[in-house]
């Protein structure tokens, strides 16, 4: 069975965090992550494309910890096989692993934007 794309539960807890449990907070770091998307997977996908592995496996690393911080389990999963490979100085066996990410990358851009509708209606 494929892991989930979002654990809603991650974000609760920083909705708990805030004084009144308002969603403020969640739309935050909803909003920032999702405007870092894309140049995290475009660093990644560059990365392997220019062998660049000092990179790639930085890349990788940082957007598989701001993953799991938002609970996108499936993709920071992808991100630490990617950023396994880049450890090992290399970039070649990542090729197949980058259609998953992309993949992967839209359905968690897809459920963070439902998720930030959602928050606007309530």
């Amino acid at each position: 069975m494929a892991e989930a794309t979002l654990d809603r539960s991650v974000l609760d807890r920083y909705r708990d965090l805030g004084d009144d449990g308002s969603p403020d907070i969640v739309r935050e770091i909803v909003e920032t992550y999702l405007e870092d998307l894309p140049t995290r997977t475009a660093a990644i996908i560059d990365a392997v494309a220019s062998g660049n592995a000092k990179e790639f496996h930085r890349e990788a690393h940082n957007l598989k910890g701001s993953s799991a911080s938002i609970g996108a389990v499936a993709l920071a999963a992808i991100c630490n096989e990617l950023e396994t490979i880049g450890r090992r100085e290399q970039t070649s066996p990542a090729r197949p692993h980058l259609d998953a990410l992309r993949n992967e990358v839209e359905r968690v851009r897809e459920s963070l934007t439902d998720l930030l509708s959602e928050i606007s209606v309530a």
